[in-house]
């Protein structure tokens, strides 16, 4: 199968806030992955595939969450993704969150992620050359 993914991806953990549009409450979370296109994050609330959903994601070392809106457009329970250790995840599941081509995030958010997904893989690829 070919990938799809428009933009570069990393595996990191950082905070998220999100709720469904018709939820007044919001609930938290972390990603396991992120880039500019969409997140992966896990979940204990009951999402279904197009659920839209208000977030504000917190990058390290940033003061203020992007704000975007984004669409479940997978979820598998935590046991069937092999890759992340479901034992150390208190989750029911994992969502996989687009928020690039059919929802809204604003391009200064967008350009925010891309340069932290760009800097972490700098960084990373600067310790493995030491």
């Amino acid at each position: 199968m070919a990938e799809r993914r428009q933009y570069t991806r990393i595996g990191i953990s950082v905070p998220v806030k999100y709720k469904t549009a018709s939820s007044r409450i919001w609930s938290e979370t972390f990603t396991l992955n992120i880039s500019a296109g969409g997140v992966l994050m896990a979940t204990i609330d009951e999402l279904k595939i197009g659920d839209e959903l208000k977030m504000q994601i917190l990058l390290p070392a940033e003061k203020k969450p992007i704000e975007a809106t984004g669409k479940v457009v997978w979820k598998k329970p935590t046991g069937e993704l092999s890759e992340f250790d479901a034992k150390n995840i208190n989750a029911k599941s994992f969502a996989g969150i687009e928020f690039a081509k059919f929802t809204r995030i604003e391009e200064d958010n967008t350009i925010r992620i891309m340069e932290f997904v760009y800097e972490h893989l700098h960084n990373t690829q600067a310790k493995k050359k030491k």
